[in-house]
């Protein structure tokens, strides 16, 4: 990808431990999380991903990930042109609903985190900043 920039090693670094940190507090809380590429794709709960581009988009961000029967059988519908398949809308409360119970776990345990604001991840959040960052 031409013209793609990185973040500095420093910054990588400042979101591992973000990531780690993030991670740690949603299992303490009892969730299943995980970063992306911890698990072979079928693993269910909070996935944590970092984005390492030196832009608006880069940073740390978490993702409600269902069971893979539903999180299959959405999109699926989707590519079948059944728009009106009730898996759509349930994978989407679902992942709404747990954004938000995320969000407000992090937030209670001192991290920054909100919705992303990213159209590209609707339905995630952004940890912007931890408790030992605060």
């Amino acid at each position: 990808m031409s013209g793609f920039e990185q973040v500095s090693e420093a910054s990588r670094a400042a979101w591992q431990r973000l990531a780690d940190e993030a991670r740690d507090a949603l299992r303490m809380a009892g969730l299943p999380a995980f970063k992306f590429g911890e698990s072979d794709g079928s693993a269910v709960g909070a996935e944590i991903e970092i984005d390492l581009g030196d832009d608006a988009a880069g940073g740390v961000f978490v993702a409600w990930r269902p069971d893979g029967q539903l999180s299959q059988l959405a999109p699926e519908s989707v590519r079948n042109g059944q728009l009106g398949h009730p898996s759509i809308r349930q994978a989407g409360v679902v992942s709404k609903i747990m954004r938000d119970a995320i969000v407000s776990i992090l937030n209670s345990a001192g991290f920054a985190a909100g919705e992303s604001g990213d159209d590209m991840r609707p339905l995630s959040l952004r940890v912007v900043s931890g408790p030992s960052h605060i």
